[in-house]
């Protein structure tokens, strides 16, 4: 094409996604450039991959924390206790980028807190929540709490008796004959509480 100030400029009329686009360049070369891009984003957005040149929204770890909650569809109660779970993260993360937190960063806070397992894993639970609602509104494109693992659970190697004759001491103390059983089963087997009590 000849434009009014008599320079040039290519057109290329592709049709992607059944549509025919209108495509201009001032050379050849970037026109196939451009064409091939367009076909390579249409091609990632039919597989379902993100446009790697799509800047994701500007949203504080807050923000979605607020938005989850409002959009929360259970009970009033079962909402009340994702708060309760969310402020921890909400404290630590609330001011950072949603799109810029990382599966290294909530593994490393998660491993610094002094709580107890139950309450790690439902901290965790609860912001995978947050996250996973901000990958489906597209804040991210995934989501990094996915994939932290929960921090092991120290092992506690346990010996409330030093021999056999202690286990008989405690055993005798009890009256009945079933008792006295029941102490000898747990100790010699090891059974958990909800174990032997369901024998």
């Amino acid at each position: 094409e000849t434009k009014q100030d008599g320079t040039t400029q290519y057109l290329a009329r592709p049709i992607i996604n059944g549509k025919k686009l209108a495509v201009r360049a001032p050379t050849k070369r970037e026109l196939h450039e451009t064409v091939a891009d367009l076909r390579r984003k249409e091609k990632r957005r039919q597989m379902g991959l993100p446009d790697p040149d799509e800047r994701l929204p500007d949203i504080s770890y807050a923000e979605l924390v607020e938005k989850a909650l409002d959009g929360y569809p259970h009970s009033p109660q079962a909402k009340t206790k994702l708060d309760y779970n969310l402020r921890r993260s909400k404290e630590a993360f609330g001011r950072v980028l949603v799109r810029e937190l990382t599966t290294e960063r909530i593994g490393s806070w998660l491993a610094r807190l002094e709580l107890s397992q139950t309450t790690k894993r439902a901290t965790l639970t609860s912001m995978r929540y947050a996250l996973a609602r901000a990958a489906e509104w597209g804040y991210r494109r995934d989501n990094p709490a996915a994939k932290v693992e929960m921090p092991k659970e120290p092992t506690y190697d346990a010996h409330p008796f030093e021999s056999w004759d202690e286990v008989s001491l405690v055993a005798s103390a009890f009256q009945s004959d079933r008792d006295k059983a029941l102490v000898l089963l747990a100790c010699a087997t090891g059974l958990r509480p909800q174990e032997w009590q369901a024998l």
